[in-house]
């Protein structure tokens, strides 16, 4: 993507394999740096300060300052969070998206941050697909709290959501003639986790997988045309 070549894979053909956001924030660094692990590593660990910060935030909100205070002492030192953002990986850039979404919706009772949220929530999902098994949690806990107008709220935080889907869904459509939201690894990542490698849980089990799974040529019905 940092070569102006577009959203491609390897080969250098289209490709939405993988969700976008991840890859648009490490091609966004090496736009501007060049191809800089040790700074993409930077900004991963100011972003984990983020996630301390944030976690400090809810927990302000939801318990109270003794709470907080543990909360974010232990964000700190927890060992995943400092590893992760060392990866190049999404695990950092998603607990951030993700931690921002919940608290923009616990810290203020209003429709703005709700669509803001539901925007962020958006680019979470274009991160990791799997959140959307979040929502029926977040939409129970928008139900049951009463500062909110339920209904009026789960739509206001659904048009924001769509507002961050709508172009990479668009454009998958036109440019692939697929209907593809998220990403097409989300159906590996299920398989993963129900089927169980010989080496046990921890390793990924590609036995059965046929490599039309990895083509999205096979949802268009002129395949032959690309």
């Amino acid at each position: 993507m940092s070569q102006g070549k577009g959203y491609v894979n390897a080969l250098g053909e289209l490709t939405v394999y993988r969700p976008p956001i991840y890859p648009i924030f490490l091609g966004s660094i090496y736009y501007i740096a060049g191809h800089n692990l040790i700074l993409v590593r930077l900004v991963q660990t100011i972003l984990g300060e983020g996630i301390c910060v944030l976690v400090y935030l809810i927990a302000t909100v939801i318990f109270d300052g003794m709470i907080a205070n543990l909360s974010g002492y232990f964000c700190c030192f927890y060992p995943p969070l400092i590893v992760f953002t060392s990866e190049i990986l999404t695990e950092t850039l998603f607990t951030l998206l993700l931690l921002l979404g919940i608290f923009l919706i616990v810290s203020q009772n209003n429709y703005l941050n709700l669509i803001i949220s539901g925007f962020i929530f958006g680019l979470a999902l274009l991160t990791k697909p799997f959140l959307i098994f979040f929502f029926p949690f977040l939409f129970y806990w928008i139900f049951s709290n009463k500062r909110y107008d339920s209904l009026k709220s789960l739509a206001v935080l659904f048009a924001g959501v769509l507002l961050t889907l709508t172009p990479w869904t668009l454009k998958n459509f036109y440019r692939l003639e697929s209907f593809v939201p998220f990403a097409n690894v989300g159906g590996l990542t299920l398989y993963n986790s129900y089927i169980v490698p010989e080496k046990g849980f921890g390793f990924n089990s590609l036995e059965g997988i046929d490599q039309e799974y990895y083509d999205i040529k096979m949802d268009r019905p002129d395949s032959d045309s690309l």
